[in-house]
């Protein structure tokens, strides 16, 4: 169904750029399956393949952090997702003259709730697990942003983001 919907929705909005955060609940709330991480591989492909179709760039994005603590399990879902996130970076970097365009979101949110807790270990981005807050949004905006303007620092606050973009 997505697809068929896909399909809709390309059709009417002609895109020229899409963005995509595919994934977080791909994996069911599962442990790492290769069946699975198979079908997600292919929904990624799928998607690109359909962006393209109607002349649009795809920039992919990849899961957020889950967070574990917030959610336990006999297992680390954010580890599941490391794999998925891992995936998309390997196709960003392998493929790059074929179109893919990765946002490593996934990296960069783990590594900064496992800083900010070194300081605050009750620090979180999602309240349940996988909706980000005020401050979670905040960080992902800036990974997006300092992906289009890598001379943006990780630590500016969103304050100076849209500042120096009045656009947005």
């Amino acid at each position: 169904a997505l697809f068929e919907r896909l399909d809709r929705v390309l059709a009417v909005t002609k895109p020229d750029l899409v963005f995509a955060c595919y994934g977080i609940n791909c994996g069911i709330y599962q442990p790492l399956a290769e069946e699975r991480f198979a079908r997600y591989r292919q929904g990624i492909e799928n998607l690109k393949s359909k962006v393209e179709a109607v002349g649009a760039k795809l920039i992919i994005i990849t899961p957020p952090f889950f967070d574990d603590s917030r959610r336990k399990g006999p297992f680390s879902y954010n580890e599941v997702l490391d794999h998925y996130a891992a995936w998309e970076v390997e196709q960003g970097a392998k493929r790059a003259d074929a179109g893919w365009r990765v946002v490593d979101l996934h990296t960069a949110m783990t590594a900064e709730v496992q800083r900010r807790r070194e300081a605050d270990p009750k620090f979180m981005f999602q309240p349940d697990a996988v909706h980000p807050n005020d401050a979670g949004h905040a960080f992902m905006a800036q990974q997006l942003i300092g992906w289009f303007d890598p001379s943006l620092k990780a630590d500016d606050e969103l304050a100076t983001l849209f500042a120096k973009y009045p656009a947005l």
